[in-house]
């Protein structure tokens, strides 16, 4: 079956999702940051008529743009890393309170076994 451990499909996926999250994230900061310090000077000639200047211009206003999208998908695929490994944790322990309610009754009501003789 393919999902017979469905808790532990979860938490390698919530894995997955941060493990990506972060280092897109990252990427997409430096990447930002490069841009931002590069032309923070001519991010007042974004979308101007200066022909020379707006390319500057448009790079700083993306890298600033760009710097709180990246901080946006860090958060987010922490928070959902986090959410999505806490339901695979709560299904691990719902499989553990289930076995551990049959062994007690297992062990509270043993099987009676009808070939011993009577006393």
């Amino acid at each position: 079956m393919i999902f017979a451990r469905i808790d532990k499909e979860l938490k390698t996926l919530a894995k997955i999702i941060f493990w990506i999250g972060i280092s897109v994230g990252l990427v997409y900061l430096v990447i930002s940051l490069i841009n931002y310090i590069d032309n923070y000077e001519y991010i007042k000639y974004a979308t101007a008529s200066y022909d020379n200047l707006i390319e500057s211009g448009d790079l700083a206003y993306l890298g600033s743009r760009g710097i709180g999208m990246s901080i946006a998908i860090l958060i987010g695929s922490i928070v959902s890393s986090f959410l999505i490994y806490g339901v695979g944790e709560l299904i691990t322990n719902s499989f553990k309170m289930i076995e551990n309610k049959n062994i007690s009754e297992k062990i509270e009501n043993p099987p009676i076994n009808e070939d011993l003789p009577q006393i």
